[in-house]
């Protein structure tokens, strides 16, 4: 008993850890990024910069149709792999690493190729095409967009190794920004920002594919492709497929719609207002990366009491940091976008940082939701949360984007993902590792404090117009909220603190 405890305990430990340093790197990694897209956007001139985002947008909804959805099912078998391999049975590692690339290859090529035949079709003009080709190498080589590079780090998550993986994105990251403010003391035009943005992750892409190969002989394994391997998946991920064909129109089309039904102008604005949501993004997915690995394996050992408290957690420090943050980031807008882009420049975009800021609420929990569901084989869950906000996401930018432009952007986005936060509510009893009568209580907590929060802000906003402090204070009231009403208990934060450090 004693022992099982002790290993009980430095499995959290362990888990925290994991959870920092992913955290760390990918606030690094964020960081630098956010670097190299200001330097973008502020260089450059609003109509390219326009540009840059449809094309970015486009190579990127291309991507995910390669990916099919696949990569979390590619992390899950090899995390399953794994422990079946630890057990004693047959290691299939080799099979599915081989079987794995080889699909994930195809399918950039022909996805290449479709590009180069469908964009003249589509009316871009040859600048832009020219733009798109060179980007395409990002499908092979990218740690952002999820095609061939994906399979490497499917392998080291699927392994625990997800460090490594924020790693190798935080030194191209670091070559994207360095490069990028190199480059812009002198002049920097659109084609060079979509050179060094293409090109940027090369250092990554070797030292991912060189670690694999290392930890390939030391576990002694070879490559092999074998095509009933991949029907198996494609069978088993059909869900996901659909899941990402969802995904791929819900991210992508906003940008690609607003360029046909409205004008550059709105274009950028958008483009501004997604690089701060971009910025916070990361943090569901890290949580999900690293614990989601374990609850693939703590359901194939039928050991689900264990991972409950960690998920129970987990869950409420993510939404509570989501609402800080989205406290913050509506309390002062302007500040954050005249520091973050230059005076004035996107001082239009707002009313839409405000509305993201908000939609970031249910969006980090429908990420980290439905990523878990997956890890625990519940693949049908992200099909049907996806499909519900592209549909409504879609529906409502027909309707408002001709009226409201990059704001009609901001308020689909937010219908579609409350949308589906209420429809996950409903059947979040599926979800065995999540317990639902704690989880329960927790909303019941948080949703009083935000709303005694919001009070406080609306009378403070009748008193003070000055933004920076009235962020400070309603910040510092929304955490006295949460630890006086015990909505997670400083004991819980400390000690979650020293697990990280040891």
């Amino acid at each position: 008993m004693a022992r099982e405890k002790k290993n009980r305990t430095t499995a959290t430990s362990s888990t925290s850890r994991d959870l920092f340093n992913g955290l760390f790197l990918n606030v690094a990694c964020n960081f630098l990024l956010y670097l190299g897209h200001l330097i973008i956007a502020r260089r450059l001139p609003r109509a390219d910069y326009a540009t840059f985002t449809v094309i970015v947008s486009f190579v990127s909804l291309m991507a995910l149709f390669a990916d099919l959805g696949l990569t979390l099912l590619f992390v899950r078998k090899f995390a399953a792999a794994e422990a079946l391999a630890a057990a004693g049975k047959r290691d299939e590692r080799g099979e599915l690493l081989g079987s794995m690339l080889g699909l994930r290859i195809g399918m950039a090529v022909i996805v290449s190729i479709v590009v180069i035949i469908i964009t003249p079709l589509l009316g871009y003009s040859l600048e832009a095409r020219h733009l798109m080709m060179i980007m395409l190498v990002t499908l092979f080589i990218s740690s952002r967009l999820l095609v061939v590079r994906s399979v490497g780090e499917a392998f080291l998550r699927g392994h625990n190794k997800y460090h490594y993986v924020a790693l190798f994105a935080v030194l191209d990251a670091l070559v994207f920004a360095s490069v990028l403010y190199f480059y812009s003391s002198k002049i920097l035009d659109l084609e060079g920002a979509v050179w060094i943005y293409s090109f940027c992750h090369l250092p990554g892409f070797v030292l991912l594919f060189g670690l694999i190969y290392k930890d390939a002989r030391s576990i002694g394994f070879r490559l092999s492709f074998r095509l009933q391997t991949l029907r198996t998946m494609i069978r088993e991920g059909a869900p996901l497929i659909f899941s990402t064909a969802f995904l791929t129109i819900y991210n992508f089309a906003d940008a690609l719609l607003l360029d046909k039904l409205s004008t550059p102008l709105q274009v950028s604005a958008l483009g501004a207002g997604m690089r701060i949501l971009s910025a916070i993004i990361f943090l569901p997915i890290v949580f999900a990366a690293v614990i989601g690995p374990l609850v693939t394996q703590a359901t194939i050992k039928n050991d689900i009491t264990r991972i409950r408290s960690t998920i129970d957690r987990t869950l409420r420090l993510l939404m509570i940091c989501a609402m800080f943050i989205a406290l913050v980031i509506s309390s002062a807008p302007i500040f954050i976008i005249n520091f973050l882009f230059g005076a004035e420049k996107y001082v239009d975009a707002t009313p839409l940082v405000i509305i993201f800021s908000w939609t970031f609420i249910p969006l980090v929990f429908g990420t980290f939701i439905t990523e878990i569901a997956i890890a625990e084989g519940k693949l049908w869950i992200s099909t049907l949360y996806m499909g519900i906000v592209m549909v409504i996401s879609v529906s409502c930018d027909l309707i408002f984007i001709p009226t409201f432009g990059a704001v009609g952007v901001g308020m689909a986005k937010c219908i579609a993902i409350s949308s589906g936060f209420v429809v996950l509510l409903f059947i979040i009893k599926r979800i065995r590792v999540l317990d639902r009568t704690l989880f329960f209580q927790f909303i019941f907590r948080i949703a009083v404090v935000l709303l005694i929060t919001l009070a406080a802000r609306y009378v403070l906003a009748m008193i003070s117009s000055h933004e920076i402090l009235n962020a400070a204070i309603i910040s510092t009231v929304f955490l006295a909220l949460i630890f006086l009403s015990r909505t997670i208990r400083l004991r819980e934060v400390l000690a979650f603190k020293r697990e990280m450090l040891k």
